[in-house]
């Protein structure tokens, strides 16, 4: 009779640790921003809320990083204010403002929202211009549509190819040379006509829909010529 064969050892299993996930770097949080990958109505530090209807021109050269952001403020009785335009700085934490001197330097002087990645300590930090002017500052890492560990592909995405950002077209030699009124009046002229392309698709859409349901692009008719 043969001896039979002692079982085999059971090894256990190593242990498992999920992959480390590190925050993002100030690039990819400019691209959070620029993607809107945030709630549309976003949380202040000083206790109202800022709806972004138009996240703005990524800015890749001196100077804040975005420009012509179209933001609505909160008014004080809570209520929607109206549009603002300006220029929005992403950080990653708030006292980067100070570190990178912005609160020194009037270039900054327009800007309207601070966007900054996380609020480390327990100390708070409030952004002011040159002029002592406090500039209303987001935290999106807790206001963003997912986990960061579900956007940061997004992200990894977007900055694998040439930065989006305002370029100068073709006409901008025309535009140069042209008096500061005839500048509007075309400027004027190219605003409408991208405000009556926008009305012509509502239309359309409400009548392959319904007026509700194609309701949310009119609600935003009347800030069409904010990018124009």
């Amino acid at each position: 009779m043969k001896a039979s064969r002692p079982p085999p050892n059971y090894l256990p299993p190593s242990s498992l640790q999920e992959e480390r996930i590190d925050g993002p770097s100030e690039l990819e949080v400019q691209a959070l921003w620029f993607e809107q990958l945030h709630r549309p109505v976003l949380a202040t530090d000083d206790g109202r809320t800022v709806e972004v209807i138009q996240s703005g021109f990524w800015n890749h050269a001196g100077g804040p990083d975005f420009n012509r952001a179209a933001l609505r403020f909160s008014g004080k009785d809570g209520g929607p204010g109206e549009p603002v335009i300006g220029q929005v700085e992403v950080h990653l934490r708030p006292i980067d403002w100070h570190v990178h001197g912005h609160d020194l330097d009037p270039a900054y002087e327009d800007t309207v929202l601070h966007v900054v990645w996380e609020t480390p300590g327990k100390k708070a930090f409030f952004p002011a211009t040159s002029t002592f002017r406090r500039v209303p500052q987001v935290v999106l890492g807790t206001q963003l549509l997912a986990s960061w560990a579900e956007l940061r592909p997004l992200c990894g995405s977007l900055l694998q190819r040439p930065l989006p950002g305002a370029v100068p077209g073709r006409c901008s030699p025309l535009l140069g040379d042209a008096s500061p009124d005839r500048v509007m009046e075309i400027l004027r002229a190219a605003g409408l006509f991208r405000l009556r392309q926008k009305a012509q698709r509502w239309y359309w859409r409400q009548h392959l829909t319904s007026p509700e349901q194609a309701g949310v692009e009119k609600k935003y008719l009347t800030v069409a010529c904010v990018s124009c």
